[in-house]
């Protein structure tokens, strides 16, 4: 935050702070020795000696540790610069969400008369300037006069779309936002300018590119979407404080710039940039990096070697359709947690993921049809959570140890039979833990991650026979499974062996005849489409069901039973329901 908006913060908080009372009570006249207390850990605290300072506060129970803590915390607070967020947020004078601010009207009436009241008549002089004549009248003047005052340009009409697309970025302070509808043509070379600006919101920009000119050294963000730019600017630039780059949705960007002018560079957006084909190298060395976010750049070829992106922590490339290869990388991605290569062109996943990216979370290739081979293991992402691997058509091949047995695994997706082949290899069906039976043989495989909660294995043209007997007795920890749209007439009885089951869904099952008896934990049934379905038990009997879909296209044999069965369910939940409301009217 800059002086000037801490002095403005500041004489706001004084400001209100006069007209309301504290929140906090003065009860600490009468505890004997407090005060000693406090100027003893003001000494150890050093306020005002820069730098940080850590205090413990030991003693055995009762001894005060907390009440201590506590009237040190209301003493000292006001000398912490994140002091005014905190006593407006008390005296309900502004709201924080998701890391996005919402001002009492009062403080907002404040703060614009303290921003117009210096110079009510020239806006140029303005350190935000809000209005759409402000910012006409700041065009008319002379587009090549240069402005040090103008750091916030804030047009309202716009603030709410604006508001969804900034989440946490609000900690790079304020925003520039120069919306759509500002059309006067001088105003790229007024901005250019404006050497103070330290947030850029433009949506439309008009030109090819930035002018020769604009060189912010203050910009902490800059965000162009939906532009007309081909190239960001021309030659090299240097913007030391940078820290966001937004290109979504600017379908004429064809490369990027160099990034070595950008070392502070952490959040890199070019989503939907479809004509875009050039990433400069220098990317792979931005060590600050923290999201890359190129989803639809479809004409993109290839990613440019990782070499220093030790703080990257989400690299999303869906729908890359002309990446062929992998990204190499050549350092530790202990930070990556979120790696998204779904609709790829890729023929190989390296061993260099397994190798180099040990926290990974959440790994997503599905729809890679050209994908054939995924080398080494997974056993050394301990931390993976989700893994989709659906509709990898040419995917045959996996190490027979690509899964440990106590990995962290929650959700699983996969297509475990082809519609166009008759199997995956016997090592892919070793990873996932399904028993497929071969006209000559059938083969028995290993175990399922004991910890999986979530197993999707939809559209995967299993039949009859394909999920053996004791499958099912694997999972222990399973709540959500997902059979949808496969050919199998029934189930194996050993459905109900899943204690912790809370969804099934079966739907467009369409050869389904009859269900088995499901766990006592289920909660929700989808049964959609299943046309051929003559038997679906008591369901009343499951007493934690809440939910149960079973429309199809021809009326259900002894479907009076079956709604009798639900009504049932029904009842009990309403009577449930009662109980809880009279015991809270009874506390």
């Amino acid at each position: 935050m800059g002086r000037h908006e801490a002095k403005c913060i500041k004489e706001i908080v004084r400001t209100i702070s006069s007209r309301l009372s504290s929140l906090f009570s003065n009860d600490d006249e009468d505890l004997i020795g407090m005060e000693t207390r406090l100027e003893d850990l003001e000494s150890k605290l050093k306020i005002g000696s820069g730098g940080v300072r850590f205090v413990g506060l030991w003693g055995g129970g009762g001894s005060g540790k907390t009440t201590l803590a506590s009237f040190a915390c209301k003493k000292f607070s006001p000398d912490f610069d994140d002091h005014w967020v905190r006593e407006l947020v008390q005296k309900s004078l502004i709201n924080v969400s998701n890391g996005i601010f919402d001002l009492h009207d009062l403080i907002e009436e404040m703060a614009h008369y303290i921003v117009i009241g210096e110079h009510p008549k020239h806006p140029e002089r303005f350190s935000r300037v809000w209005r759409v004549k402000d910012v006409s009248d700041i065009c008319s003047i002379d587009k090549k006069m240069e402005n040090d005052e103008t750091e916030v340009i804030v047009l309202p009409p716009r603030l709410p779309h604006v508001l969804q697309n900034m989440n946490r970025l609000w900690k790079y302070n304020y925003p520039t936002l120069l919306p759509s509808h500002v059309t006067n043509p001088h105003l790229p070379t007024v901005v250019a300018n404006m050497k103070k600006l330290r947030w850029i919101y433009w949506e439309g920009y008009p030109e090819s590119s930035l002018p020769k000119d604009f060189q912010p050294l203050n910009l902490g963000c800059l965000m162009l979407t939906m532009g007309l730019q081909k190239v960001l600017w021309k030659g090299y630039k240097h913007l030391p404080s940078l820290r966001i780059l937004d290109l979504r949705y600017s379908k004429y960007q064809k490369r990027t710039p160099d990034f070595k002018g950008l070392p502070l560079l952490e959040r890199l957006n070019l989503k939907a940039c479809v004509e875009l084909k050039e990433i400069h190298s220098s990317i792979g060395y931005l060590e600050r990096l923290v999201l890359i976010d190129m989803e639809g750049c479809s004409k993109v070829q290839m990613f440019p070697p990782i070499m220093r992106m030790k703080k990257l922590e989400t690299l999303k490339l869906s729908d890359c359709e002309g990446l062929k290869k992998f990204p190499i990388i050549q350092t530790n991605m202990d930070s990556l947690k979120y790696l998204y290569l779904d609709r790829t062109g890729i023929e190989i996943v390296p061993t260099s993921v397994g190798q180099f990216c040990t926290n990974l979370e959440s790994f997503n290739i599905q729809g890679c049809q050209k994908l054939k081979t995924i080398e080494g293991n997974f056993r050394l992402l301990k931390h993976l959570k989700y893994l989709n691997l659906k509709a990898c058509r040419q995917l045959e091949k996996l190490d027979e140890n690509f899964f440990d047995e106590e990995c962290c695994l929650d959700e699983l997706l996969l297509t475990a039979k082809n519609q166009d082949s008759t199997s995956f290899s016997k090592n892919f069906m070793n990873c996932i833990g399904l028993h497929i039976f071969h006209k000559e043989s059938c083969i028995k495989l290993p175990k399922f991650p004991i910890c999986l909660r979530e197993l999707n294995i939809s559209w995967s043209n299993l039949e009859d026979g394909d999920i053996s007997s004791d499958i099912f007795g694997q999972l222990l920890n399973l709540q959500v499974l997902d059979l949808s749209i496969n050919k199998f007439s029934q189930l194996d009885s050993s459905l109900s062996g899943l204690l912790h089951l809370k969804s099934l869904d079966i739907s467009d099952c369409c050869n389904l005849v009859e269900l088995p008896d499901l766990p006592s934990s289920i909660c929700i049934l989808k049964a959609t489409g299943c046309d051929s379905l003559e038997n679906v038990g008591d369901l009343s009997k499951y007493k934690y069901l809440w939910k149960v879909s079973l429309w199809r296209e021809h009326k259900l044999i002894g479907g009076e039973r079956v709604l009798h069965s639900i009504l049932q369910v029904c009842l009990r939940l309403v009577f449930v329901f009662q109980y809880v409301i009279t015991l809270i009217k009874l506390l």
